[in-house]
């Protein structure tokens, strides 16, 4: 099936297929990054600090104004509660179980 590409669509990554690993989203980080004139190395070591979650919530807090990632609804839920944490003062990493 053909399907013609909208102007100004935003890319999208699925998470939950092939593209949903973190190999994929690392090194898509890093091209993006590199493409908007930031220092990869920061952003991938914060993404491999932790576990999947974890880079996955600091690649959407990193680049969520320019794709759209499709997400399980659990990992929506962690994502969300740790851009609301980044959002509000107080508060530890510890809470969000980082």
């Amino acid at each position: 099936m053909l399907e013609i590409k909208k102007e100004h669509e935003v890319p999208t990554i699925d998470l939950t297929g092939p593209d949903g690993n973190v190999f994929f989203l690392i090194g898509t980080a890093r091209r993006w990054a590199k493409q908007m004139g930031k220092n990869p190395g920061p952003i991938v070591d914060k993404m491999m600090s932790s576990d999947y979650k974890n880079a996955v919530a600091v690649f959407e807090i990193e680049f969520g104004n320019i794709c759209k990632l499709i997400v399980t609804e659990d990992l929506q839920k962690y994502i969300e509660k740790g851009i609301k944490w980044r959002e509000s003062p107080g508060g530890s990493l510890e809470d969000l179980g980082f």
